[in-house]
């Protein structure tokens, strides 16, 4: 089954001048579709928020609708000038409802739908769309910035038609999709060489192993302390992994493990033996005095395996109780 997480976090010049997250991302998931959506509003328009939560709205709406016949609809213009159509629609009524012009309403769009082995997904203005096929990231879509540096493209745009991208085909062995916005794109994407960071496999590993709710408090955490501090701009992301029933931390390579765990490159099987000894102990509440003993440990050293295990969310400390979040 697919699992979805989303995140977005106020970034830190927003936090300055008291301006509200302007990302804004949606996931949704029923018998038959899989859906991910991201917006980001324009900076400049003092709506935007309420414009992009409009867009991941409406888009979930239309997609969840008409996903079938936009997937067959061989005039894929015909589809672009329509979804953009339908989306400045919904926009108008809410300029009227808050008495403003359409362009303060702005804002990107990017998401990804699936339904069965078929995906439809679409990319306009800055941001990223990337994939993931036999066990690597790839770029699905780039950011479009406009014509000029700091400038991109809007859903209310008129150079939209232009510029939005729209992808539709069968999976083929594809297991992740993520989207970003522009302020994440700092931390997770390297424009350079057009790749993305190994921090989105972790993530997409962690999401395969672990409830939503506590991948998405590692997440959450992960972007308020680090990934915002590489930008002014608000960060938010939303993925979708591919999951076998079941799936299980145990079952996991060593080099696996070492990159969820944040190892480093040389760590030995031998110390990744270690901290699944104490999970397996943990999980059989055997006390933490118990475990230094068996494993001829001090209590210090046993809390630096904990703390790391607890970081990525693989562990988590309730009321004085560990409980493993991982089989």
């Amino acid at each position: 089954m697919w699992h979805l997480l989303n995140c977005a976090v106020q970034g830190r010049g927003h936090v300055s001048v008291g301006i509200p997250c302007q990302d804004k991302t949606l996931t949704y998931q029923d018998k038959e579709i899989s859906l991910i959506a991201l917006a980001d509003g324009a900076g400049s328009a003092h709506l935007s928020h309420f414009g992009a939560e409009c867009v991941v709205q409406s888009i979930k709406e239309l997609m969840t609708s008409e996903f079938d016949r936009i997937y067959m609809t061989e005039d894929g213009v015909s589809i672009k000038q329509e979804l953009l159509a339908y989306l400045n629609k919904r926009l108008l009524e809410l300029s009227n409802e808050y008495k403003c012009e359409i362009q303060e309403l702005a804002s990107t769009l990017l998401f990804v739908v699936i339904k069965g082995e078929k995906y439809v997904l679409a990319h306009l203005g800055d941001g990223v769309i990337g994939y993931q096929k036999d066990g690597e990231l790839k770029i699905a879509t780039e950011p479009n910035n406009g014509e000029f540096v700091n400038e991109t493209v809007f859903v209310t745009s008129r150079s939209a038609l232009h510029s939005i991208k729209m992808l539709r085909g069968s999976l083929n062995g594809i297991t992740g999709f993520v989207l970003m916005s522009d302020g994440t794109e700092n931390s997770f994407y390297d424009k350079k060489n057009k790749r993305l960071a190994k921090g989105i496999s972790k993530i997409m590993k962690l999401s395969m192993l672990m409830p939503r709710d506590v991948v998405e408090r590692v997440v959450d955490k992960a972007f308020e302390s680090t990934i915002k501090m590489n930008t002014t701009d608000d960060c938010s992301l939303a993925l979708m992994v591919w999951a076998k029933d079941g799936e299980e931390y145990g079952a996991l390579t060593v080099e696996e493990k070492i990159e969820i765990l944040g190892l480093g490159a040389r760590t030995k099987a031998e110390q990744v033996a270690k901290y699944d000894l104490i999970l397996a102990e943990l999980k059989k509440n055997i006390s933490l005095e118990r475990i230094c003993d068996k494993m001829r440990i001090k209590k210090s050293h046993l809390h630096r395996y904990i703390n790391r295990m607890s970081a990525v969310g693989i562990l988590e400390n309730r009321n004085g109780t560990y409980y493993v979040n991982v089989k």
